[in-house]
């Protein structure tokens, strides 16, 4: 069981879909904030943004890519 008493989003993944079926989001949550690695997606399913969460706040590493899969920008919340 992945919803404690208060019905809260704990240690659940979140994967929602574009009406293509593609992915668009996956996201992580802990507590009902978002937790760990997320990962948007472009319309063609290809990876356009990863980012980490601590409590709800970006934070550690953070990578945007352009559509041909290359580095966009690279850095760290802190």
């Amino acid at each position: 069981d992945n919803i404690n008493s208060n019905l809260k989003q704990n240690g659940v993944k979140s994967t929602i879909f574009k009406e293509n079926g593609n992915l668009s989001n996956e996201v992580h949550y802990v507590d009902d904030l978002k937790e760990g690695k997320t990962t948007d997606y472009y319309n063609d399913g290809k990876v356009f943004r990863l980012k980490h969460y601590k409590d709800n706040i970006g934070n550690g590493k953070f990578t945007e890519y352009y559509r041909n899969g290359k580095i966009k920008v690279k850095g760290n919340y802190k």
